[in-house]
């Protein structure tokens, strides 16, 4: 056998090799949607929101996100401008208050995949509520988001400082998004249940016993220097829920305009805007 029949068999060997390990070294994953429902005694749902309504304004919420951003439009009814304080706003999570203004600036950035600072993760847990000091408030996140930041180069930024005053002008809204829930995903340890084939629901509470209790208070008032009107909505985490990817979304081919072939995309054939999603994998 001559030296180049040798080496063609050896490169040939090695190709197999790399293929047979590629092969062994992929590990399939099965995608489940895990829902969270949110209830409510003082609003109702109307259109694609959950509503509270009074002389001065309509609130509308819709909690539809992956990890729950708590979404809010504040709409002025009147002929007159609304101004909210945001310094005496808050978001409060099982007793916790997260003001709405910090004095922040966020910075918003081509060079990143999210924007930096916006929709600040609260780290809920399920499990049960933690009292003044939640499971992750030891923890290097910030610092090494700070490192990550500091270190990259943010093009086409726009960095805009946080408002204390807020003026909703006569007959107009505003919308406000600053917040995420980012719950843990809660497991029963049953296989049938937190990987089911369809769907399955996992626990139900009431506002006695949620995990998550939330008020959304609001101050605000027809003058800038007096602030004195208050809307406080109260809710709670009502029930949790698995679904296979096949029972949560369905595959539909999209097409633009000025498009020759038409791509697949992923849509929902489920959720309300009463409730949110965590996204989660099986490895196979």
């Amino acid at each position: 056998m001559c030296l180049e029949e040798i080496m063609k068999k050896n490169t040939l060997f090695k190709l197999v090799c790399v293929v047979i390990t590629s092969l062994f070294s992929v590990s399939c994953t099965q995608s489940f949607y895990q829902i969270y429902t949110m209830d409510s005694k003082d609003l109702k749902m109307q259109d694609n929101s959950l509503l509270f309504e009074n002389a001065d304004c309509q609130v509308s919420y819709n909690f539809w996100s992956d990890g729950g951003y708590v979404s809010f439009a504040f709409m002025n009814k009147t002929d007159k401008d609304i101004f909210i304080n945001m310094n005496e706003s808050f978001l409060v999570v099982n007793g916790n208050a997260h003001n709405y203004f910090e004095a922040k600036t966020y910075t918003y950035g081509s060079a990143f995949a999210t924007t930096i600072g916006y929709g600040e993760s609260l780290g809920v847990s399920l499990s049960g509520k933690t009292g003044v000091w939640s499971n992750k408030h030891y923890t290097a996140s910030a610092a090494v988001a700070a490192r990550i930041s500091s270190g990259s180069a943010i093009m086409n930024s726009v960095s805009r400082k946080e408002q204390e005053v807020v003026c909703i002008p006569a007959n107009s809204f505003k919308t406000f998004s600053k917040f995420c829930l980012s719950p843990d995903i809660y497991q029963k340890c049953e296989e049938k249940v937190d990987y089911p084939s369809k769907k399955v629901s996992l626990a139900k509470f009431d506002s006695e016993n949620s995990p998550i209790m939330m008020n959304n208070r609001l101050t605000y008032g027809f003058k800038s220097d007096n602030m004195d009107k208050h809307i406080d909505n109260v809710f709670w985490l009502g029930e949790i829920e698995n679904y296979s990817e096949k029972s949560a979304v369905e595959r539909k081919s999209e097409k633009g305009c000025y498009d020759y072939l038409s791509k697949e995309i992923k849509v929902f054939k489920i959720g309300t805007p009463s409730q949110f999603y965590r996204h989660y994998q099986k490895r196979m």
